[in-house]
């Protein structure tokens, strides 16, 4: 799934220069953006230095950490109950009224945010204690 970058972020070149103490609301615009599903990248939406990124099934975290040398960290930027986006929803098959926990981070490396990461988790999926989130 990929999302385009929001508008109020256009004047930054890079997600990296954006102002970690503006990430709230950087995040907030970007969850309300439609996921779209893809089979092939194309270049509108993935450059292709990008691709071996993302398309990489092995783990993200382990190349981030490689990539800036150590110097890697999680910044939480909210958690919260909520319902999943429209899109988010289909793509999930889950009731869009469902209440979800969703988190949001950024990925920090040699300390710029590199990757936001939305996860979304239902309800219905939570047992023991993971239903006391």
């Amino acid at each position: 799934m990929l999302r385009r970058i929001p508008s109020t972020a256009q004047q930054y070149n890079t997600f990296a220069e954006y102002p970690l103490q503006a990430l709230p609301t950087y995040f907030a615009d970007l969850s309300m953006r439609p996921w779209r599903k893809w089979s092939q990248p194309t270049r509108d939406y993935l450059p292709e230095p990008w691709r071996t990124w993302v398309l990489d099934p092995g783990s993200l975290t382990k190349r981030l950490i490689d990539a800036s040398e150590g110097d890697f960290s999680v910044l939480p930027v909210r958690q919260f109950w909520g319902r999943a986006t429209f899109s988010e929803a289909r793509l999930l098959d889950i009731n869009p009224r469902q209440q979800v926990y969703i988190r949001e981070v950024a990925l920090i490396c040699k300390g710029k945010p590199w990757v936001y990461a939305r996860s979304i988790i239902p309800r219905s999926t939570m047992s023991g204690e993971e239903s006391q989130l």
